[in-house]
């Protein structure tokens, strides 16, 4: 969150996403949702747990902000992501329709092919194991 940028009468608030993905109810490979600021720096992000992720926001970062749907960074690289560098890669830029008091966004699914790509993607990244005095590559299946 950057609190630092925000009027002083700002209120932080948590908001809850309802992402959807065309065709399915739910992947088995961890997506996130993150919320980009007007400049391009990350606000907010967490993982979708249950069919939903909350951020904490202001109603002004909602309003002005981007979210974005895509495989999960990990904890320790979300600080170093940006709009720009999140918009070169395979991600949902979801659009969203503000409304003022409204805390809870259903937004629209991720089409096919995108999470599709995800799928394949994470499935075919090879894992390197030791066993014993050799290396060898475990494909996760």
């Amino acid at each position: 969150m950057n609190a630092a940028k925000l009027p002083p009468n700002a209120e932080i608030e948590l908001f809850t996403f309802f992402p959807r993905f065309e065709g399915v109810h739910a992947l088995t490979i961890e997506i996130s949702v993150y919320f980009f600021g007007l400049q391009g720096e990350v606000i907010d992000g967490a993982p979708i747990r249950r069919g939903k992720a909350e951020l904490t926001l202001s109603e002004q970062e909602l309003h002005e902000g981007h979210i974005l749907i895509s495989p999960s960074s990990g904890a320790d690289g979300m600080e170093s992501l940006t709009l720009t560098a999140m918009r070169a890669g395979a991600v949902f830029e979801s659009p969203l329709v503000w409304e003022p008091g409204k805390r809870a966004y259903t937004l629209p699914p991720v089409p096919q092919p995108l999470w599709q790509h995800w799928l394949i993607s994470s499935r075919n990244r090879a894992k390197v194991a030791r066993t014993g005095s050799e290396w060898v590559g475990i494909l996760i299946w």
